[in-house]
């Protein structure tokens, strides 16, 4: 049995410098949080999604010496997936003018494990929380997915966005007042 490794991001950030294998470990701790993250800032698709990663990734490790161990790894690497996220929506704009929105593989698993009339609530929730999510402008979307669903600290959110704490706090405030007014009034139509 292989035990997991308990040093930290900043600690295999330094030794990648020396072994490339210490890097790889921060790409398989990384690379399905940072999946997530890609997907709830943007409308690409899985292999446009692949494409940021990998450029994410090699962004990092080419920056890697101008790491500072004594900071966040964590906020860092989610700078450079927005970073590169944005990029390469950017691109994407110019190159085809819009892009792909992504499947909801969740709503297909729920089907496996709720009752047919569960499972159509639960997606009908869902489906009414992602409109509200969507319809919020990007800085306060990626703050609010930052600290509703990865759970971040603002000083976290604060590094990674590159904005005063003050700024990530007023942002998540009226993200979650946004959201709850959508939420009402979806609930109020469907009553």
């Amino acid at each position: 049995m292989i035990s997991p490794d308990i040093r930290s991001d900043e600690e295999l950030a330094r030794r990648a410098l020396a072994d490339p294998g210490e890097y790889a470990r921060l790409i398989e701790r990384y690379e399905w949080k940072l999946r997530r993250f890609v997907r709830s800032i943007s409308s690409l698709d899985d292999v446009d999604i692949d494409d940021v990663l990998q450029e994410t990734f090699i962004r990092a490790w080419r920056n890697l010496r101008g790491f500072d161990p004594s900071l966040s790894w964590s906020a860092w690497i989610y700078r450079i997936a927005r970073n590169t996220t944005v990029s390469h929506h950017r691109k994407s704009l110019t190159r085809e003018g819009v892009c792909v929105p992504l499947e909801d593989e969740d709503a297909e698993r729920l089907g496996d494990t709720l009752t047919p009339h569960l499972a159509l609530e639960e997606s009908e929730r869902k489906r009414m929380i992602e409109r509200a999510f969507e319809s919020l402008p990007e800085n306060l979307h990626t703050a609010a997915y930052l600290a509703l669903v990865e759970g971040r600290s603002y000083d976290e959110i604060s590094d990674i966005l590159e904005r005063p704490p003050g700024t990530v706090a007023t942002w998540i405030h009226r993200a979650k007042k946004h959201l709850q007014a959508s939420l009402e009034s979806c609930h109020e139509h469907r009553t």
